[in-house]
């Protein structure tokens, strides 16, 4: 499986602007979120390390090989019904987010 992370930008922690504590905190509220969702037309939460030398959780996730955007703008030949078929793949992912309680909210 390859994966992805997703870290805090030392650079928010650094400065201190928007409360580190508080920056920290949700991102902990992020990773317990992502570990209850299961579905298959989601990208698949698979834990939380640390990097070497960091304070700072990484969310890991599965990878994808390239984003939606990139696959449809790079091949204007994809079959309609193929992009019928994403476009309700789509859907079922942002109804089951936001059919839980409280309702998650795709950014």
């Amino acid at each position: 499986v390859v994966c992805a992370g997703k870290k805090i930008h030392e650079t928010l922690i650094e400065q201190g602007n928007f409360g580190a504590e508080n920056i920290a905190s949700r991102y902990v509220e992020e990773c317990q979120l992502m570990s209850d969702l299961r579905h298959p037309h989601l990208v698949q939460f698979l834990g939380v390390c640390f990097l070497p030398d960091s304070t700072l959780p990484v969310l890991v996730m599965e990878s994808l090989l390239t984003s939606l955007d990139d696959l449809l703008e790079h091949n204007p030949d994809i079959p309609l019904s193929l992009k019928r078929s994403i476009l309700a793949d789509v859907a079922r992912g942002l109804v089951y987010l936001h059919s839980r309680s409280p309702p998650v909210i795709h950014r």
